[in-house]
């Protein structure tokens, strides 16, 4: 990038600093750009981008701007450093907008009047590949349910995802029919059906079309995509220490993984192990039909789905009120191991301990961007040490408003989850 152009961008000036582009069709709108909002969550299929203009109602009526045409949204990242760290582009898919209609003159080309517009908008690679349709019949195939999703991924001719086979069942299907349906459909047919993993199963499909499919509980066991430090900005040893640790981080993230962040923001943290027992019971009794036989009755409970599908870092126990161990829960399984359906609310179920972290200053967006991974939490006061350890990344919510001509200021609020711990009763 020359000289010129970071100068036109902004990306070129010290702190916290961002650029954003935009452009509609053939159209550039950047001076029109306010803000732009990015959400990932485990529990969509794939990210979704708000963006906010200032912009005359003619212009977006003059130009179409009603779906037919791409949205490309290019945001840069210098941060404290004079070169450029990071380029994110987005292809991007409008869905809906508001746009109010003024009354003007008859011919109002000369009359303009700026007002907000919002437009939500998703990715179009990570639409076309969750919704390519599917229709396929193993017969002998002798294939695990993993061992189906990669085929039917393959046979597609998708070559870009990327699915863990850590965690996932070992189960052999000699006959499987999966009905027309999305591939996106697909999956979650497969797993409520006959299971693909043993714990919470994540789906994802990123901003470049890529596809992601993994066990969140394996994944909590790997090496984190980020470790977060938490110190406190204010005089005395704990500054020193976030000044040693700031220097640290500036030198370790250069080329290397993970990426490594200082906050001295509050932590957000919301325990809900009574909730879940409530809603979702503490016993659940699964009744099936075997072929050769009048039922079957499989009971688990609260503390043993936890401790072997939940999202587990440290050997603590699970606090909630003892009473609620009473509660029962009755269901008709769907198969003769009812195994499935008891794994129907693993994700709620393991989601007991949530923190939530912001993130203000040099925001990577290609990491933070990454839900379902792992990330490390390290708070460097002693009474928060319980909090210490790794989660998994449940939504990232980023965003981006225009400061002033050329600089952008971020706010990334970050929610992450846990099980607590690994149970030993």
């Amino acid at each position: 990038m020359s000289k010129s152009e970071q100068t036109v961008l902004g990306v070129n000036r010290r702190g916290n600093n961002f650029s954003c582009e935009l452009y509609i069709g053939d159209q550039n709108f950047t001076k029109y750009l306010e803000s732009v909002r990015i959400i990932n969550s485990v529990n969509s299929s794939w990210p979704q981008i708000a963006i906010s203009m200032s912009v005359d109602s003619d212009q977006v009526v003059l130009e179409d701007i009603y779906g037919q045409k791409d949205l490309f949204l290019v945001i840069y990242l210098s941060g404290e450093e004079p070169e450029l760290q990071e380029r994110i582009d987005f292809h991007l898919m409008y869905l809906e907008s508001n746009v109010n209609l003024f009354p003007k003159k008859q011919n109002s080309m000369d009359e303009i009047k700026f007002q907000p517009v919002s437009i939500m908008t998703v990715p179009i690679y990570s639409v076309n590949v969750m919704g390519t349709f599917v229709n396929r019949l193993y017969q002998n195939s002798n294939k695990t349910s993993i061992e189906i999703v990669e085929d039917v991924v393959k046979s597609i001719g998708f070559t870009s995802y990327s699915i863990l086979k850590s965690g996932a069942r070992n189960d052999i299907h000699s006959q499987f029919i999966i009905p027309p349906m999305s591939l996106n459909q697909m999956i979650d047919y497969i797993h409520s059906t006959v299971g693909i993993f043993e714990g919470p199963m994540f789906k994802y499909c990123d901003i470049d079309g890529r596809l992601k499919l993994w066990d969140l509980n394996k994944k909590s066991q790997m090496a984190p995509n980020m470790i977060i430090f938490q110190t406190d900005e204010g005089d005395g040893e704990e500054a020193e220490f976030r000044k040693r640790l700031e220097s640290v981080i500036k030198k370790s993230n250069k080329g290397e993984s993970p990426i490594n962040y200082v906050t001295s923001d509050n932590i957000e943290t919301l325990h809900h192990s009574n909730a879940n027992i409530l809603k979702y019971s503490y016993d659940r009794i699964g009744i099936s039909h075997p072929p050769n036989g009048l039922y079957d009755i499989e009971v688990d409970n609260f503390i043993n789905r936890v401790s072997k599908y939940g999202i587990s870092d440290q050997a603590k126990p699970i606090k909630y009120f003892p009473g609620l161990d009473l509660r029962k829960s009755y269901f008709l399984s769907t198969n003769a191991s009812g195994m499935p359906s008891m794994r129907i609310h693993e994700y709620n179920m393991s989601r007991i301990d949530p923190i939530r972290i912001t993130l203000v200053r040099n925001v990577h967006l290609a990491r933070v961007m990454k839900v379902g991974e792992c990330i490390q939490f390290d708070p460097y006061t002693y009474e928060y040490a319980s909090y210490q350890g790794k989660y998994i990344l449940e939504t990232s919510d980023i965003q981006l408003s225009r400061i002033n001509t050329d600089n952008w200021g971020c706010v990334c609020t970050l929610d992450m989850f846990r099980s607590n711990s690994i149970i030993t009763v």
